[in-house]
């Protein structure tokens, strides 16, 4: 679904006023062969080949992506974790565990 210039969806991301400044000021041309955002990242760089592991880390999260965090559930007693299931119309109590909850629901 295309949106029109006059319709736009509610939680569409505004653009960042800041964001936009900064972007605009890294443009510019820090010496005669290069902009800021070039030298900021000559520093970088230079940073990291000194072995700043900040640098390095950075760099290679920039460029591969931050590594996936494991993550463990563990089973006890052989049940899944009791869940609180809420009525649509929240006119009953809640129910704190399955075998609370009535056949008929």
């Amino acid at each position: 679904m295309k949106f029109s210039k006059d319709y736009q969806p509610e939680n569409r991301r505004k653009p960042n006023p800041i964001t936009d400044k900064l972007r605009r000021l890294l443009k510019q041309p820090h010496n005669a062969e290069m902009t800021k955002a070039e030298a900021i990242l000559n520093t970088l760089i230079n940073e990291a080949i000194g072995g700043n592991v900040r640098a390095i880390q950075l760099i290679f999260e920039r460029l591969e992506g931050k590594p996936l965090q494991a993550l463990s559930i563990e089973q006890t007693n052989n049940h899944l974790p009791d869940v609180i299931i809420l009525p649509a119309n929240n006119s009953k109590p809640p129910y704190y565990n399955e075998s609370d909850i009535p056949d008929d629901l």
